[in-house]
């Protein structure tokens, strides 16, 4: 039998029911599936109604997810939710930003205000809404139910129809769009039904409301990668952004899970889930247990300007454990800055893809003051200051708004750490563009690279890639060197068929600064450097490094005296040794036979790679096998075009080798 009372519900605005799926029943104990079939015989979408069935029998089980940091959506929610707005555009007319306009919109068109309005808002409340305080009166089952909200322009802010008919100041109603308020100072939002004003309700309370999350799946899941992004981007865009992600950084099951804050907030009971503090909320509790941040871009940059943003980039580039890869979608494809390199990629092969980065974009995230960032509502941006300025204890104090200047510096560690990261990224675009000291042509010496990477003098790990880039000369060096942050403890320089001479390495050398742990430089096929400048980067090998690994494979210049100096100068706690001077046939047995008078009792594993260098012997690598220290336990070689004729992939290789026949002194 279905409900009772005056049948009059009609489409809402231009038709759009916005995915409504009630599936729990309603007050009057009717199952819903029969208010939205009445709902249909009287102009409703039946698109609805088709939904309806498939939640209602899901409802049954349903479980609440109580820790909103572990709702986090799958990659198959999330592509599930491509499907919704083709449909809610195709089938259910959904129309621009709750305006009483006629205007569809495209899938193309639909962002995640749209999403929230049209479907997350009226899907989440599966028990409806029930407004207290409205005119005294007689309300009909199926009278239609508008909230407007005037402090903008007229603008409908939730739709829905009665549910039951009653008598009184209250009624209890269906939600088909957006979400219901109550009544706030200073803002105009009156109630129609049936077109009649009903006044503003004194309070809106609900039961049963849920998460978009706990919608679609009872299962806790805690997020691999936390969203940080702008609600205006097309939604469209967000998801190919995060399926991009997930396949470059082969996520795949519970691993490829992202934690939306509209998909895990309950919209009805936000007060719940985003506390005063920002430091207490949903938001920081769902970064805390990510592995990482994913900084979603649009293509004005929208983020950088949004004060939630850039609480979430502050949070996350103060935590050196935090990765934040940052994604764009541009050009009819997404684009990806990653943290570091990416499984089965390369160094070459991560700056070949960044290079694709929009430069416009680098430019804003290098621009952008996180206390700049503003908000829809006044008290969060009061609030989030504050708690960036480390001023837990006043975060309610509005003086902050006058004081942005004067706590300037409580704000520049975590700019200074977010511009370096986008420094880094950007750098291999401007030399290429001869923009290092100039990235910013429309505003002439406003963004000078190296100066912006050497303010962060906390980082602590580089990795530049610059391999077969002509315009890496020793002027590009120096600048380079000059941005060298002091606090570097691993850095990596890949400088491979470069022009650099040796002027070159030793600026870059001079600027090495004395905590460096690991250093990599890639110097292979670097035809101008010769011993001068494998002299000048020994003499300033850090002692405090325990891994060292120097490639300058075909640096033909290059001869004992560039051993000789490395041998001299290691550090007395190095672990880890890798040495590649393959092709470089002025080296000789004799570098090898000083290189292993000096190899640090403290070494653990040592690579080193002389291919064709011929004048390296049987008798100089037997030598060196039995001089080296007993801490050694893993030894990799290749000898292949010396003396030697072969390489050893093992250090018991190595000693089963040397020991079969000793070594003979020379007469």
């Amino acid at each position: 039998m279905g409900c009772t009372g005056s049948a009059r519900v009609a489409p809402l605005g231009s038709g759009t029911d916005g995915g409504s799926t009630q599936w729990f029943p309603c007050a009057c104990g009717d199952n819903p599936r029969r208010h939205y079939a009445h709902f249909v015989e009287q102009g409703g979408h039946s698109s609805v109604a088709q939904r309806v069935g498939s939640f209602y029998d899901r409802a049954r089980t349903r479980r609440y997810i109580e820790r909103p940091e572990e709702r986090s959506l799958s990659m198959e929610d999330l592509v599930d939710i491509r499907g919704v707005i083709e449909r809610g555009c195709s089938e259910e007319a959904w129309t621009a930003d709750g305006k009483d306009t006629s205007r569809r919109l495209g899938p193309d068109e639909v962002n995640l205000y749209h999403v929230n309005y049209h479907h997350i808002c009226p899907a989440t409340v599966p028990a409806g809404v029930k407004l207290s305080g409205l005119t005294k009166r007689r309300y009909v089952y199926g009278q239609t139910v508008v909230q407007m909200d005037k402090s903008a322009q007229p603008e409908i802010r939730a739709a829905g129809f009665v549910q039951a008919t009653t008598t009184g100041s209250s009624i209890k109603v269906v939600v088909t769009k957006g979400r219901f308020v109550s009544v706030e100072k200073g803002i105009a939002r009156p109630v129609l039904v049936d077109g009649t004003d009903a006044g503003e309700p004194a309070q809106v309370s609900y039961r049963n409301a849920v998460s978009y999350k706990e919608l679609v799946s009872p299962v806790p899941l805690k997020p691999q990668f936390f969203c940080s992004h702008w609600w205006g981007e097309p939604q469209l865009h967000f998801i190919k952004c995060c399926e991009e992600h997930a396949m470059l950084r082969k996520l795949s099951g519970d691993k490829a899970s992202y934690w939306v804050c509209a998909y895990a907030n309950r919209q009805h009971d936000l007060g719940a889930e985003i506390a005063t503090d920002p430091a207490d909320t949903s938001f920081r509790r769902a970064m805390d247990i990510a592995c990482g941040v994913l900084l979603i871009l649009d293509g004005a940059a929208k983020p950088f300007q949004r004060i939630w943003c850039c609480y979430e980039l502050h949070t996350t580039v103060l935590q050196a454990d935090k990765l934040m890869d940052i994604v764009t979608f541009h050009n009819g494809c997404p684009h990806l800055l990653s943290d570091g390199e990416l499984p089965d990629e390369n160094s070459w092969q991560q700056r070949r893809r960044e290079m694709k980065f929009p430069i416009h974009l680098l430019t804003e995230g290098l621009r952008c003051r996180l206390e700049h960032g503003q908000a829809t509502w006044k008290m969060d941006r009061v609030r989030i200051l504050n708690s960036m300025a480390g001023r837990t204890m006043q975060l309610d104090d509005h003086s902050i708004l006058e004081m942005l200047e004067t706590h300037r510096h409580k704000y520049d560690r975590a700019n200074d750490a977010m511009h370096a990261r986008f420094a880094i990224a950007a750098w291999p675009q401007a030399l290429k563009r001869g923009l290092v000291e100039n990235f910013d042509e429309a505003k002439s010496g406003s963004l000078n690279l190296s100066r912006i990477l050497a303010s962060h003098q906390e980082r602590k790990v580089v990795k530049l890639d610059f391999r077969n880039f002509e315009e890496m000369t020793d002027a590009a060096a120096k600048t380079l060197a000059a941005g060298l942050p002091t606090g570097v403890e691993d850095l990596e320089l890949i400088l491979g068929a470069c022009p650099i001479s040796d002027t070159g390495l030793r600026a870059l050398a001079m600027k090495f600064g004395t905590g460096i742990k690991k250093l990599h430089l890639y110097l292979a096929a670097c035809g101008s450097i010769g011993d001068e400048g494998i002299l000048a980067l020994a003499r300033r090998l850090p002692q405090e490094m325990h891994t060292l690994n120097l490639v300058c494979s075909r640096c033909t210049r290059l001869t004992d005296e560039s051993i000789e100096a490395l041998a001299k100068k290691l550090p007395g706690g190095l672990e880890d040794l890798s040495l590649d001077f393959s092709h470089c046939t002025g080296i000789t047995g004799a570098g090898l036979q000083t290189l292993s008078l000096h190899v640090p009792a403290s070494l653990k594993r040592l690579c080193l790679q002389f291919k064709d260098c011929r004048s390296i012997s049987t008798h100089d690598t037997k030598t060196f096998a039995r001089r080296l220290p007993k801490g050694v336990h893993a030894f990799e070689g290749n000898l292949r075009g010396s003396g030697v004729g072969r390489s050893f992939s093992s250090l018991a290789e190595l000693q089963a080798w040397a020991d079969d026949t000793a070594p003979q002194e020379p007469r």
